[in-house]
Formats: structure tokens, C-alpha cells, sequence
């Protein structure tokens, strides 16, 4: 086996996933423009049936003001400590502006590294027309994104470095955009500028020489970077004679999904299906609309070995894709030939999963390869494959050589009606571990799915909450066979990257048949240290203090932070935790967590604190806080450190009253000419700068809720209004807006879909409004 080198030192291909651009504004340019793209993006109008609204602050008579100009808005948002903004001695830091100018919310994964480690990660989701900024508490020298709307039209990874992207107190502005790609003149499709295209390096080769016979295997080994997850690899041979430049000659692999993670990938290749000659080993890859060439071999000969023929193999049928379950047999056919040897045959089904890793599952074989030319047949069930759409495989090997063919997405498994969910169970770690990065830990589970074969993945979850996975944990090892015999327990042996954060986290599972997942948890933590120091005596200090994410929340949600230590593994130091917010132009501070934590022989730790126990004044609940941290040696303050903007606790709606006028059913007096309902309300939210939900008020008869279908007479909307927290709204909703509805009491209530918490109801229980029968309105009824 001989290895040959790459056409080139370094092979890259570099191509646009996306119409994605990037520029660097400097911070306070961007904080001055914020707040006007969002006036002008996230705003729309919203009206009712002749309602009329009055809003006023809601510090109306307590001597404070509204903000009235946009200085005072990005004051109040951002606290001077955001990045070096207010003050020299803020650290150096790194952010990134989010713009999503596409037609549907995106969830956008950030992570910020230093060097190879994770220093934050944060998740957001940026609604239609609207910005989002993600800010890193420390230095970064990477920023890696991933994005996917919710109607599929972006699916991107994008990478910035520092000093080529962006500077450190520099703000990135990233936008999303549909990709409808540019063009050039010659219509060729034209990346643009600002683009960073996925990195594409082969690393090495192995075939049997640079000579080599027809049917022979060759095993590529490459990396890939950056890009977007729809990006692909696929793997071509050219013939040197071909005089079109643009020929990618024979496909000899499948598309392959590139894991754009930097680490090593492989592939097995089948050099069949072609005649003699001198050709070139082309990687294409492609992102849907994009593509470019690296060359992995840049010459080898095939030949045809007189001794050896080359076996073929030609599928017939299924002629045409097709559609089935799992629990339904199909035939397929093939023809083969091997003149001078016996080779053997085998089927399967081949799939790139949506993690990234290629499954593939055997249906027949290994069958005699039969001898008469004639086309043969076999029957398969695939019992044990999880929904989805796969491509067919032939293969023909004489054991020297071999075969293939291929037919692409061919083969649709569904789900059964009688689908059972699969169970899994982590059972070690049961007990607490300490690992150093690049280090490894057992882990052993029991998994069980009676009707399919599932697929596990393990990963890494910070939160330490273990009960639900919200995009930040770190992905281990992905489309593990689940065991189908139901017995006896799993087991692996994990190892950790090196470019791991260290820190303290919980192992968590999933189990997925195609149709249904489970999630696990382990009971012991991982606490995954540093793995060493310089020697240097130095003071405890707090490296870095991080949301999990930029944290949308409720009362009697729980914050979770965390915080990064360094030089706390002797002795005793206290550690104290607050919230941070600015109450009329005033600091405003609450212990998280009044009693200190001792730290002892960590780096890394995360928390959660109920926000039911905190008392947080309205004023200061939809604006930036900050949670900061204080480590102490004894009593004397040692270190402190904060991130700053990232919590917004949600201000609830506030039903104020009702009254107007009404008519009076006992009294029989008929509908007055004036009649209308009147009530206020103090407006809810979750941010100043998140686009304004929806809040419709509904009249719901006895109270019941949820309305029922498409019942306008017992259940009606009779105002919309729109959320800007803090402000109170005075309405007036005329009588005739009741028209057609039944006679009885009605409650007015207050519902808000919000994109982050769902649907909120807030009831006005005061009063209820009554719609008079005809009778008792002395022959009036209803207009």
C-alpha cells in the first residue's frame, strides 16, 4: 500500500454557502443604528374593530420620563460595561450583530473560541426583520455560526477570524439572506463579497500504486472547515485526454455530507465502471448552488488486469424510486458478470443522516455471483431500518477486486402505524468523574426499540440540569447502533477533544427510530480540568461569566449561568453571584445566591438560580442585565467579573379595570346610543428591542378557554393591540362590536403567543360583561 501526497501542498476550495455578507461596524455605530432598523423593520400597525387607544408611560406621576430619543434607548439597553463601552478598564471582547433579512425566524447557534477552547456559546432566534447581537464575555479569536430558518430556505455555517473578519471591540454584522445567488455577466453564479466559503483539504491517498487495475479500492482521507451544512463532497475521475475543461468526468462515490468541523474524514472508493486510460482523482464539492475542484491524486493509470477481470454489477429494478415501511418486502434485480473468478454480491441501503454521519444497512448478501448472465432477484424486508430516504447499493467483489452501482435516493422507508417509541437509559457515569481535556471516561447504557433500528448519539451538556437539551451541548459521537437484542447493557469508551472548555457537565443521550426520540441523562458529572498549569503562582481570579445563552425568562424560571476560575484549586474562596440592572438611572443589584459557594479544585462551573425567590422591580425587567460575579478570599474582595446585557426577564401584562358604558339587563332600558366597553391594561414584553407581540383580546363566554372552533357567537376577538413593555394603554371598544353574539356574562381576556414562552393568557377579573336577551332589554335586544 503506497500513499500519494495531494496535487498540492495546501488543496482548498473556497466557494460561497450562502449570500451571506459581513462588515465591521465599530460598536457605538451600531448601538446608535439599532434601535432606528428596528423602528423601522419590526414595527407594524394593528387595529381592531374602531377601538381607540391612549398610551402614556407607565411612570406616568412618579416624576421619571419616557426615553425620547434613541441615546436614551441604547443607554438603558446597554449598560456602560458591554464590551469596553463607559470605561478603559472593561476587557478587550469580541460580537457579532445578527440581522435576518430572510422571510421566516432562524435559530442561530453562536460559538466563540480562543485558541482552540470554548470560551462562550450562545443561542438565539432571530425573528423576520430584526436584529440580534450575541457578545462574548472574553478575548475570542474564532466565531463560528450555524443558522437554519424554520422554512429550510438558509441552512449555513459560517466562521470569522479574528484579524481577517474582525478585531476585537469590533462589532461583525451578519445578515441572513435567501440564497438567490448573484451572477456575472457570463451568468456564471458570483459569490460576492464578505463570503466565507467551507475549506477543503485532502490529506492523503492510499491505492495500490499509481498503476493500478480497474475494480481497485482507494481510501481518501481529508478535512473540511467553515461552509454550510448543506455543502457536500463528492468524489470523480477525469480522464487526462478530456480537451473540456469543465468535464468532472466519472462520479465513482456518493454525495457526502462534509462534517465542517475540522477533523478527519475518510472514504472507500470503487474504481469501476470505466474504461483504461490516465486519469485525474477529483474531489467536487458543492453546496446546491456553488461548487468547486480539489485534486486529490493528479495522476493514475487504471488498467485491466489480464489475470483478473473486473466484476460489474448493473441494478434493474426497482426502475423507479419507491415509497414503503418498514415492515413491507420489495424485490430488487441485478445483473452481474465475473468470467473468471467467483465474486459475491451484496445490497444495501445507504443514507447521510442529519448529523452528518453516513449509515448504511445490509439487505442481502453476500450472494454467489451467478454465472449464466441471466438477471436475478431477491426479496427484502428492511425491518430494521429507521425511516427515511436512501440511495440502493450493488456490490460485486472477487476479493481483489470489485463493483458497484448506485441508485440514488431510490428508497423512501416509512414509519408503521404501530410504531414503538425506544427507550434509553445512561447508567455511567453514576458517580461523579474528573477528567483532563484529551482525557477518556466509560460510558455504558441500556437501549431498547422492539420494532426498528435506532440510532444514539452522545453528547456533553453544560446546563447540568438534566432534563431537557437546548443546542449548546457538545456533540461526542453521533449514529451509534442501537443493540436489537433488548439485553444486557452497551458500553464505550469516550475521549474528550483537547479544544473542549473546561468545566463541569452532564452526560446526555438520545435514541431517534426516524419518528420518535428519547432523551437520557447520566447521574454522575464530568468535570473536565484544565490538565495541568505553568507552575506560576498567580492570584484567583474570574476568567470569564457567561449566560448559557442570552436568556429570554419568566418569573419562576430558572437563570442558569455560569463562570470560568482560574487559580482556586487551594484554599478556601467564597464566590458570590448577582443580577445587575439600571432602575432610574441607578444601579440596581440582587444576590442571586445570598449563602457563598466554596469553590475546591475546579475551573468551571455553572449554576441556576429561581428567579421566583428574587424580587426584580418592573422597570428594570425588559432591559439588558448583566449577572455578575465576586470571588472573595475571606472577607477581602479578590476578583470580579460580569456579562453584561444578556438576561431579559419578561415584564408580565397588567389588567387594569373595566368600566365604560354598559347596558343594564334588570332595568330594561335597551342598548344606550353611547355603549362601549373601557379597560386598561400595562403592557407586558420581553425586551425593549424584541419585535412587539401580538395581544388580542377576546370575549369568552362563562369564562371558558380555550375558544372553541370557529364559535364566533360565544368566543370574539374585540381589540388587538400590540406589547411595549412598561407603557399602559386606555381602550374603548364600541357595542357594536358584540353584534350577533349570545346572551350571558363574559369575561374579557388577554392572550399573547409569544415566540419564546407560547401562548400566555391573562384574565381581567374584576368585572364581567354581561350581554342582555331581547326581553330584558325591553324589546331593544342588540343593534
Amino acid at each position: 500500500m503506497s500513499v500519494v501526497a495531494p496535487g498540492s501542498a495546501v488543496n482548498e476550495a473556497r466557494f460561497e454557502a450562502g449570500r451571506v455578507m459581513a462588515k465591521r461596524l465599530d460598536l457605538r455605530e451600531f448601538l446608535l443604528l439599532l434601535p432606528v432598523a428596528l423602528l423601522l423593520g419590526g414595527c407594524g400597525g394593528v387595529s381592531g374593530p374602531a377601538p381607540t387607544s391612549t398610551g402614556s408611560p407607565a411612570t406616568e406621576g412618579s416624576g421619571a420620563e419616557a426615553p425620547d430619543s434613541v441615546n436614551d434607548v441604547v443607554s438603558d439597553q446597554f449598560p456602560g460595561e458591554l464590551g469596553g463601552v463607559g470605561g478603559d478598564e472593561s476587557p478587550a471582547f469580541a460580537a457579532i450583530a445578527i440581522r435576518n433579512a430572510a422571510e421566516s425566524p432562524a435559530a442561530v447557534t453562536v460559538l466563540f473560541a480562543a485558541d482552540g477552547v470554548q470560551v462562550h456559546i450562545a443561542y438565539v432566534r432571530v425573528l423576520p426583520g430584526t436584529i440580534v447581537q450575541v457578545s462574548s464575555p472574553a478575548p475570542a479569536n474564532r466565531i463560528q455560526i450555524n443558522a437554519v430558518t424554520d422554512d429550510g430556505a438558509i441552512v449555513l455555517n459560517r466562521t470569522f477570524a479574528l484579524g481577517v473578519d474582525y478585531e476585537l471591540d469590533e462589532m461583525i454584522e451578519f445578515i441572513l439572506e435567501p440564497n438567490e445567488g448573484d451572477h456575472t455577466d457570463d451568468g456564471s453564479a458570483d459569490p460576492g463579497d464578505g463570503f466565507a466559503p467551507p475549506v477543503f483539504r485532502v490529506i492523503s491517498v492510499e491505492i495500490e500504486g499509481a498503476v493500478t487495475a480497474i475494480g481497485s479500492t482507494v481510501r481518501v482521507q481529508w478535512e473540511d472547515e467553515g461552509g454550510s451544512p448543506q455543502s457536500t463532497v463528492a468524489f470523480h475521475l477525469r480522464s487526462l485526454s478530456d480537451v473540456d475543461s469543465s468535464s468532472r468526468g466519472v462520479q465513482v462515490s456518493p454525495q457526502v455530507a462534509l462534517a465542517l468541523d475540522g477533523i478527519n474524514d475518510e472514504i472507500r472508493l470503487v474504481l469501476s465502471g470505466i474504461a483504461a486510460g490516465e486519469y485525474e482523482l477529483l474531489a467536487v464539492v458543492r453546496d446546491g448552488t456553488y461548487q468547486a475542484s480539489v485534486v486529490a491524486v493528479p495522476q493514475m493509470t487504471l488498467f485491466r488486469d489480464p489475470l483478473n477481470a473486473p466484476p460489474t454489477i448493473r441494478l434493474l429494478t426497482p426502475a423507479q424510486a419507491i415509497t414503503t415501511s418498514a415492515a413491507n418486502a420489495f424485490d430488487v434485480c441485478w445483473d452481474d458478470a465475473d468470467s473468471d473468478s467467483s465474486a459475491v454480491v451484496s445490497l444495501s441501503l445507504f443514507r447521510v443522516m442529519p448529523s452528518g454521519e453516513s449509515v448504511s444497512y445490509a439487505l442481502a448478501g453476500p450472494l454467489p455471483e451467478d454465472p449464466d448472465g441471466a438477471a436475478d432477484c431477491v426479496r427484502v424486508i428492511p425491518s430494521q431500518v429507521i425511516p427515511g430516504v436512501y440511495d440502493l447499493v450493488a456490490t460485486i467483489s472477487d476479493g481483489v477486486l470489485s463493483g458497484v452501482d448506485r441508485r440514488e435516493r431510490w428508497i423512501e422507508i416509512r414509519g408503521t402505524e404501530t410504531d414503538h417509541p425506544p427507550t434509553l437509559t445512561l447508567l455511567a457515569p453514576a458517580a461523579n468523574v474528573v477528567t483532563a481535556r484529551g482525557g477518556a471516561v466509560s460510558v455504558s447504557w441500556h437501549d431498547d426499540d422492539s420494532d426498528s433500528s435506532a440510532i444514539i448519539s452522545l453528547m456533553l451538556d453544560p446546563d447540568l440540569s438534566g432534563d431537557a437539551l437546548d443546542g449548546n451541548e457538545v456533540l461526542l459521537v453521533s449514529a451509534l447502533a442501537e443493540d436489537p437484542d433488548g439485553a444486557g447493557n452497551d458500553d464505550i469508551r469516550i475521549g474528550f477533544p483537547i479544544g473542549i472548555a473546561a468545566g463541569e457537565y452532564r452526560l446526555a443521550g438520545t435514541i431517534w427510530d426516524g419518528r420518535t426520540s428519547a432523551v437520557s441523562f447520566a447521574a454522575g458529572r464530568i468535570s473536565i480540568t484544565d490538565g495541568g498549569s505553568d507552575g506560576q503562582s498567580e492570584s484567583p481570579g474570574v476568567d470569564a461569566v457567561w449566560p448559557l445563552v442570552d436568556q429570554r425568562l419568566r418569573d419562576g424560571y430558572g437563570l442558569t449561568f455560569g463562570a470560568r476560575f482560574s487559580n482556586v484549586a487551594s484554599g478556601d474562596i467564597g464566590v458570590r453571584y448577582f443580577l445587575k440592572g439600571v432602575l432610574a438611572g441607578e444601579t440596581w443589584s440582587v444576590d442571586l445566591l445570598p449563602v457563598s459557594t466554596v469553590l475546591r479544585n475546579g475551573s468551571a462551573f455553572t449554576w441556576t438560580a429561581d428567579l421566583s425567590r428574587i424580587s426584580i422591580p418592573d422597570e428594570v425587567r425588559a432591559r439588558g442585565l448583566e449577572v455578575r460575579v465576586q470571588l472573595y478570599d475571606g472577607d477581602r474582595l479578590v476578583a470580579s467579573d460580569s456579562a453584561p446585557g444578556a438576561v431579559f426577564i419578561r415584564r408580565e401584562l397588567v389588567p387594569l379595570g373595566i368600566g365604560g358604558v354598559l347596558p343594564d339587563c334588570d332595568a330594561h332600558n335597551g342598548v344606550p346610543a353611547d355603549a362601549r366597553i373601557e379597560f386598561g391594561w400595562v403592557s407586558g414584553g420581553s425586551a425593549v428591542h424584541d419585535p412587539a407581540n401580538i395581544v388580542r383580546f377576546w370575549l369568552a363566554k362563562d369564562g371558558v378557554w380555550p375558544p372553541p372552533l370557529d364559535d364566533d357567537r360565544t368566543h370574539r376577538i374585540i381589540l388587538l393591540g400590540a406589547e411595549q413593555p412598561g407603557v399602559v394603554f386606555n381602550e374603548a371598544v364600541p357595542w357594536e362590536a358584540l353584534t350577533g353574539m349570545d346572551p350571558g356574562l363574559y369575561t374579557l381576556i388577554a392572550e399573547i403567543h409569544d415566540p419564546q414562552f407560547g401562548e400566555i393568557i391573562h384574565a381581567f377579573t374584576d368585572r364581567r360583561i354581561e350581554i342582555c336577551a331581547v326581553g330584558r332589554q325591553g324589546g331593544g335586544g342588540l343593534p
